[in-house]
């Protein structure tokens, strides 16, 4: 419900207790459509990172892995531990941090299995054709 300027000046207070009662014996429904929104968001933004730096539909960059639940993203050259000490919302939010800098270069797309074993710097996973060095 919304109010005109002039009602809501001359009841600010009587509107603001019952906006607040309204909230106690609703936080459980607020709770979790809040939750379901960051959720969603959340998809979102991993599905843009993923698309932005893995194709669309996005795929591994070493083996082709297509399927969304094992593509994760990677540091190009190693440096991740670096990156998210520097960057501390990197680590609670990495594809929102991606999103709002405009996918920066510097990540890659690859599987959970490829991102286990590649090396720094490689392109390719032993696995899949790169160099044990």
């Amino acid at each position: 419900m919304s109010y005109s300027p002039a009602y809501y000046k001359a009841h600010r207070d009587r509107i603001a207790k019952a906006n607040e009662r309204w909230r106690r014996t609703h936080q459980a429904q607020l709770n979790v459509a809040s939750r379901k929104r960051r959720a969603e968001h959340r998809l979102s933004d991993r599905t843009a990172a993923l698309k932005a730096y893995g194709g669309d539909p996005p795929r591994c960059a070493c083996c082709g892995e297509r399927a969304l639940s094992f593509l994760v993203l990677d540091h190009i050259g190693g440096n991740g531990a670096e990156h998210r000490r520097r960057n501390h919302d990197f680590r609670t939010e990495p594809y929102t941090w991606l999103r709002r800098r405009g996918f920066p270069a510097g990540f890659r797309v690859l599987c959970w299995n490829c991102n286990g074993v590649i090396k720094p710097n490689q392109s390719q996973c032993s696995v899949h054709g790169g160099s044990e060095t």
